[in-house]
């Protein structure tokens, strides 16, 4: 990433399924995770509307900078394929303007990738091959021109929709299912009772419902976190500790409560 905010030419590698961020107030992890939700926000509406949810372009990109906001995504699929997504942002006329970006895939981790998206200002072509076998050649690829009805969108969003674009569609349901939470205190305290979750909230207040659905659901596992927590968190009383063994006698309601409890006398 390159002029977002704190973050002026930052990599970060290696990211695992989950991915857990500690630090100190004024650390930028809530810059970071501004970046992933921009992402997941513009294949729903356009980066105008994203960037006025975070003030404007100008708010956003780096102090002292007067280039572009970059974006650099690579994933790794089984088998080794590499495929990998940029993104470059500029202003025009007082508008965020997507001036280019590609999609590249590379069958192995060495090897000269092939292009299978690349549109300038709205305007390019996507590849439209059902599938690619170890035979498959560079010149086999199908190219269909396309033309956005606007430069502040990505092309991802809407070519994701036809079938014809495989490609496309895998990389925006690896966005669409990121899931981020920035998880503060006080925030936490505010628990939320009026809804189901299977996942955390932006700003956490969904916690005690996925605890809810852990109880309901998956109760080894959430056996498992509790061990692991009376490990690493002296706070926990051991009267608390002894309670939160579940039974058949325990309900989910009570569990839920005595959770926000927790919370309270041990907020990390």
């Amino acid at each position: 990433m390159k002029n977002f905010k704190a973050f002026k030419d930052t990599k970060i590698r290696d990211i695992p399924r989950f991915y857990v961020i500690v630090g100190r107030n004024g650390s930028a992890k809530t810059t970071l995770f501004n970046i992933f939700s921009f992402l997941k926000d513009a294949l729903s509406t356009d980066v105008n509307i994203v960037f006025n949810k975070l003030g404007s372009f100008n708010e956003v990109i780096s102090r002292g900078c007067t280039g572009n906001i970059k974006f650099r995504a690579k994933n790794t699929y089984k088998n080794n394929p590499v495929v990998t997504y940029f993104l470059s942002i500029s202003q025009k006329d007082g508008k965020a303007v997507i001036d280019k970006k590609n999609l590249k895939y590379r069958r192995c981790r060495k090897g000269q990738p092939w292009e299978f998206l690349n549109f300038n200002n709205g305007q390019g072509s996507a590849v439209i091959n059902k599938q690619i076998l170890d035979s498959t050649e560079e010149k086999d690829l199908q190219h269909e021109d396309q033309s956005l009805k606007s430069s502040d969108i990505l092309a991802i969003k809407g070519l994701a929709q036809f079938k014809r674009f495989p490609a496309i569609i895998a990389l925006s349901e690896l966005i669409d299912n990121w899931h981020v939470s920035n998880i503060h205190v006080n925030e936490a305290h505010n628990i939320q009772q009026a809804y189901y979750a299977e996942h955390l909230s932006t700003l956490s207040g969904s916690l005690s419902k996925i605890i809810d659905y852990l109880y309901s659901n998956h109760k080894e596992k959430l056996n498992e976190i509790i061990e692991v927590l009376q490990q690493r968190i002296k706070g926990i009383p051991k009267a608390i500790a002894c309670h939160l063994k579940l039974d058949n006698s325990n309900t989910s309601a009570s569990f839920s409560a005595l959770f926000s409890g927790i919370q309270k006398l041990c907020p990390i």
